[in-house]
């Protein structure tokens, strides 16, 4: 059973039974549906990993500027740091969100009382088990995105206040009467449920692996499914947000010490953000020319006319253009028609559309690609830094250097140079995967965006294109959509400062 794309992108009814569905009483009845049912849960991942999840918030930031006359796409107000709660953009990632948590709990309600019926196999209960851990992975990816974008940053002086978090919804509990929706919960408590979920997930996931015949099911480069590894990571994430760097080291460590997955060589990064093949992705949300999510590529790449974004001249100026081979993958020369000087100018190439995946032209698409194991060298080092552990730090920081820069040799720092040193390999490595505003904000550092590689094509109406945030800017945390505070009494006082 597929969960239509369609539903996913408005705003909803956080308990609101899931478009596509079969009545409540019918529609998991035995391992099959449950597994059928997972399956339109990873239809969902498409969408969560791509696209405007992808995009939204580096446009935000300090990457990109609008072009003149771009045609005004979703995202412009973003990108000139116009933010409002009655935005599209918003309400398309709060609902995305809250649709596919509602899904997870609408799995998890029916799929309990199947294990504890006694009319399956052990087997058949750990394979349904199972899903259950795929589905609170995927209930825990869900509350970290929104918890990055509409909660402020983790701190211990301010996680326990009051209206901090999001609303927590962990039942399925249909109801019209809107009195009865939640209301926010505090900052703890929201990653209190992530971390919960993702033990959990854990759990049922390693149970399975165990017993696991087919190599798919298992962790591994590139696997099409949520494994113990790919849990691990997201673990690793987590913790390193809610700074608890101890715990985010041994995770992002126990994933590296797998060696199931390896940095790619020179000659292959290109074929691995092409062809979406390799060694590096701990998870591939695959697709196929039917059966798409969104384009990632689209704002950056366009098959006629110029980008609607292009990288500001500071991003550029991040890399090395001789000796680190990721600029050549990231980046590449386009003539930019805006002007009649018509100036040959670096777009954004990371996600230029996977050609298996095109369909009559060049679509853009490329799967999603969520979690890395250079992200797990990088959250290693960062880790190991903030807890005194700074030959390790150095390592994985040089481990990953060497790896993408031509005739690199090792450093070592210390102190604050090489915590600064981590931090601008984290902006190289990650550029454009969505990572940059998330880091800033827990960094607590503000940003000012640079002048463009050639100002004459891009907007600079009122200086816009110098968008600067202070570190306590407002903007870091997004407004509560306007539909949800509509929909929902409680949320009406509960608004984000600011808006």
């Amino acid at each position: 059973m597929t969960i239509l794309a369609a539903s996913l992108a408005v705003s909803c009814d956080m308990d609101k039974e899931p478009h596509g569905t079969l009545p409540d009483d019918e529609a998991i009845l035995s391992p099959a549906d449950c597994r059928s049912y997972r399956n339109g849960l990873y239809v969902n991942m498409r969408y969560l990993t791509t696209g405007p999840f992808v995009y939204y918030t580096d446009l935000q930031t300090d990457y990109f500027h609008a072009v003149t006359g771009n045609g005004n796409p979703m995202g412009n107000n973003i990108n000139a740091g116009i933010l409002l709660p009655s935005m599209e953009e918003f309400e398309q990632i709060w609902g995305t969100c809250y649709a596919t948590i509602g899904s997870v709990n609408f799995l998890l309600s029916k799929s309990w009382p199947l294990i504890d019926s006694g009319e399956f196999s052990e087997e058949e209960c750990i394979e349904m088990r199972r899903y259950i851990g795929e589905g609170l992975f995927i209930r825990a990816y869900c509350y970290f995105i929104l918890a990055e974008k509409f909660c402020p940053a983790y701190a211990g002086d301010i996680a326990a206040n009051p209206e901090t978090g999001l609303p927590i919804v962990t039942t399925y509990d249909p109801t019209d009467d809107n009195s009865q929706y939640p209301g926010r919960n505090t900052l703890e408590e929201t990653y209190a449920q992530i971390f919960a979920d993702l033990d959990e997930a854990l759990e049922y996931i390693e149970a399975f692996e165990v017993i696991a015949e087919d190599d798919a099911d298992l962790p591994g480069a590139m696997a099409p499914y949520v494994t113990s590894d790919v849990v691990r990571a997201m673990k690793a994430r987590t913790a390193l947000v809610t700074k608890n760097y101890q715990l985010a080291l041994s995770c992002a460590e126990d994933v590296i010490n797998t060696r199931n997955y390896s940095l790619e060589p020179s000659v292959s990064l290109d074929t691995f953000w092409e062809y979406d093949y390799g060694n590096e992705a701990l998870m591939l949300v695959t697709m196929t020319q039917q059966y798409l999510g969104y384009a990632t590529g689209s704002y950056y790449l366009r098959n006629t006319g110029n980008p609607y974004y292009i990288p500001t001249q500071g991003a550029i100026d991040l890399f090395n253009k001789s000796t680190d081979n990721r600029f050549g993958v990231y980046f590449g020369q386009r003539t930019i028609t805006q002007t009649e000087s018509s100036p040959h100018l670096y777009v954004f190439t990371k996600f230029p559309g996977n050609p298996l995946l095109f369909t009559s032209v060049n679509n853009f698409q490329n799967m999603g690609k969520p979690f890395r194991i250079s992200e797990q060298y990088l959250i290693a080092a960062e880790a190991a830094a903030e807890v005194g552990q700074e030959s390790k730090a150095n390592r994985y920081l040089n481990d990953l250097k060497a790896r993408r820069m031509n005739g690199y040799t090792s450093e070592q720092q210390t102190g604050e140079v090489l915590i600064n040193r981590i931090r601008e390999e984290r902006q190289r490595e990650l550029f454009g995967e969505g990572f940059r505003f998330g880091d800033l904000k827990r960094w607590g550092l503000g940003f000012e965006r640079s002048e463009g590689q050639d100002n004459s094509v891009i907007n600079t109406n009122g200086n816009v294109h110098r968008v600067s945030y202070q570190p306590d800017d407002y903007r870091f945390v997004w407004p509560i959509p306007k539909a949800e505070l509509d929909a929902n009494p409680q949320l009406k006082p509960q608004q984000n400062p600011g808006y």
